[in-house]
């Protein structure tokens, strides 16, 4: 019998080659807990096949990277009949009975246990263990427990197959101090704000000591300076703990070096553009401070300008070349222009539900016949990804590089666009107060459904990138519901229309308001920025209950008045995306003129609103904390009076401190 060992060379033991003799039987043998059929399916040598030491090696192999044994051996038995037996013989590891967590108190054992890959049943992976304790240990540190000390109990594993990891979490360190050493050409208030560490503010800032933030605040310090020339600074850092393990002090040590200036700059392999021209699109001349920050920006300037001629697969590279004793960089720019290209077939992939058109409204710089826009291409990805449709887009561009025309290949996953919201809340201004929201913001009015089994399962009412959003805010002071339908491209044009009606009973102090109102707008987007609306409404507006000791002009409007609304509006936002904006901002002029079509009031309104938003912090994950500021100015004027109702008030009806 000739037993070979797992990955060693199948070669003639004894004097005896094996190959190409006919195999009479195939075993595995030593399994006690691992399915037959799942090595069976790892084999490619069979009964009746010839016997080849290369299939038996690449046998084991794969059996070996099942990850449940610990050794994979063949052994072939040369039979009577000139035939052989080839048995497989496994070591199987042991099976994890239990996996647990013991002496964590900051983090719960579910948070914990996730991070762990080994589930009861799984085989000892040592691998998979070592990362568990290296993923726990992370995780603590981010939670500020600096000195957490986390291992496994390796005799519980060894005698009953039970996976125990042990924490011992120690006090929870806090940043007090962060100082600055070395830092001559930049002040302590502009590197701070370059890093992530804070020191520790009770309520307002948890400042944990984290390694991992340490290393990231190293690396955008010293990308900090080189982006402002400083290309030789170097950064380190140091971490002072108390004697009692509670509060730390932070210390970045930084060589700042000479700032480089720019030298001579060549530009290699341009034939479409001239030299000069490429030299004024760069971001850099002769004698600038070199900032790695403009030499990005140079390298992106020149790829736009070769992609507005249909230039996609233009590449740019810029080396620098240091003159030697001196703070000078020369710059030697290589181009490689590549093709033009026409764009061919536009097509799109991924949307089970969402129409085609609605993906091509987005499309930029894409034309059909016409040539490729880079910046259009990198707009239409934009576009897609912020858009509340879409968790993600992607765009391939197809066919040979020796071809004229290139296909695109647009790939969505579509996202969930519909929400059923429930909320209550308690305000000093509007009482208790509840709210039912439906939204959907992919909504067809003309899909309608076949039977109600597409109503309950959401195939209906969905696809044309239309919003539809049904509110009902029942309340002690408040009752309200309302509804709205957009569809904004009419007959897929640049024109968006809005239709809304709205049904509203308010307790006031000195009164209680009913609304009825009906609103319409058409607006035209002015690029991807701007947006410029008309828009028009009609109310019915009737006051009761009025307090005795109210004042004259709410008597007056007591009513039923009707009220008739046109307008314009001026619309610029540049918010990343409409569903979680992290940043960007929204600006809206508008001004209205009451009674154009006969209503009872006869004035105008004009209002500004204007909201920012800053992302202060995002984590690992993605999630970001988000700051959200809010402006409102408005104007009544004209030679008629407005209602009390319309009017501008201190408190929480308009302005409120």
């Amino acid at each position: 019998m000739l037993i070979v060992a797992a990955l060693a060379p199948l070669a003639a033991a004894q004097g005896i080659d094996l190959t190409d003799r006919p195999v009479a039987q195939v075993r595995v043998e030593g399994l006690e807990q691992v399915p037959l059929q799942l090595v069976l399916n790892q084999l490619r040598l069979t009964a009746g096949s010839p016997y080849n030491p290369k299939v038996v090696q690449d046998d084991i192999i794969r059996v070996t990277h099942l990850g449940r044994f610990s050794s994979v051996k063949a052994a072939v038995d040369p039979q009577p009949d000139g035939s052989v037996a080839v048995s497989y013989v496994v070591v199987e590891q042991p099976l994890i009975s239990d996996v647990q967590v013991v002496g964590n108190k900051a983090i719960s054992i579910e948070e914990l246990l996730s991070l762990v890959l080994l589930r009861p049943g799984d085989p000892v992976d040592p691998y998979l263990i070592d990362r568990a304790v290296k993923q726990i240990h992370a995780a603590y540190e981010k939670a500020g427990y600096f000195a957490t000390d986390v291992s496994y109990d390796k005799d519980r594993l060894e005698e009953a197959n039970e996976l125990i990891f042990k924490v011992r979490e120690g006090p929870k360190i806090r940043i007090r101090q962060i100082t600055y050493e070395g830092n001559r050409v930049f002040i302590e208030k502009q590197l701070r704000s370059k890093i992530g560490s804070k020191t520790y503010l009770a309520i307002l800032r948890p400042g944990v000591l984290s390694r991992s933030q340490l290393d990231a605040d190293v690396a955008a310090l010293r990308r900090f300076y080189h982006d402002r020339g400083y290309l030789d600074a170097q950064v380190g850092r140091r971490i002072t703990i108390s004697p009692d393990q509670k509060d730390a002090a932070v210390t970045f040590f930084i060589e700042e070096g000479r700032r480089y200036t720019v030298g001579n700059i060549t530009i290699e392999g341009n034939e479409v553009f001239g030299t000069l021209q490429l030299l004024e699109t760069l971001q850099l001349n002769v004698g600038d401070v070199f900032t790695t920050d403009s030499q990005r920006r140079s390298q992106r300037a020149l790829l736009e300008l070769y992609g507005q001629l249909g230039y996609i697969e233009t590449r740019v590279q810029i080396d620098r070349l240091f003159q030697p004793r001196r703070p000078v960089v020369d710059l030697v720019v290589h181009i490689n222009e590549g093709r033009a290209y026409r764009v061919g077939t536009v097509s799109v992939r991924g949307n089970q539900l969402t129409q085609d058109k609605v993906i091509y409204r987005e499309v930029r710089g894409m034309d059909p016949g016409r040539r490729f826009v880079r910046t259009g291409m990198e707009k239409t990805e934009q576009l897609l990804k912020s858009s509340s449709l879409f968790e993600d887009a992607k765009i391939t561009i197809l066919g040979d590089p020796e071809d004229h025309y290139r296909d695109v290949l647009i790939e969505v996953r579509e996202g969930n666009t519909g929400s059923l919201s429930f909320g209550a809340g308690i305000s000093s201004d509007a009482g208790v107060l509840g709210a039912i929201d439906l939204i959907q913001r992919n909504f067809d009015i003309a899909d309608l459904p076949e039977n109600m089994g597409e109503v309950f399962t959401g195939r209906s009412f969905r696809g044309a990138g239309q919003r539809f959003a049904l509110t009902f805010r029942p309340g002690n002071e408040i009752f309200q519901y309302s509804v709205s339908l957009t569809e904004p491209h009419i007959l897929e044009s640049d024109y968006s229309l809005s239709v809304s009606g709205l049904y509203r009973q308010r307790e006031f102090r000195d009164y209680d308001e009913k609304r009825t109102t009906g609103a319409l707008r058409l607006s035209r987007s002015l690029g991807d920025i701007w947006d410029l609306g008309l828009r028009g409404r009609l109310e019915r507006v009737e006051l009761d209950d009025i307090d005795p000791d109210a004042p004259v002009d709410v008597f007056e409007d007591a009513g039923p008045d009707n009220l008739d609304a046109l307008g314009v509006t001026l619309t610029r936002t540049t918010i990343s995306t409409l569903t979680r904006p992290g940043e960007g901002s929204r600006l809206e002029l508008s001004v209205d003129h009451f009674g154009l079509l006969g209503g009872d009031f006869d004035f105008s309104k004009a209002e500004l609103d204007y909201t920012v938003y800053f992302t202060l912090d995002e984590d690992f994950l993605g999630r970001k904390s988000t700051l959200k500021l809010n402006s409102a100015l408005g104007y009544i004027f004209g030679s008629g009076r407005s209602p009390t109702y319309e009017r501008f008030y201190r408190g929480g009806r308009s302005f409120r401190g």
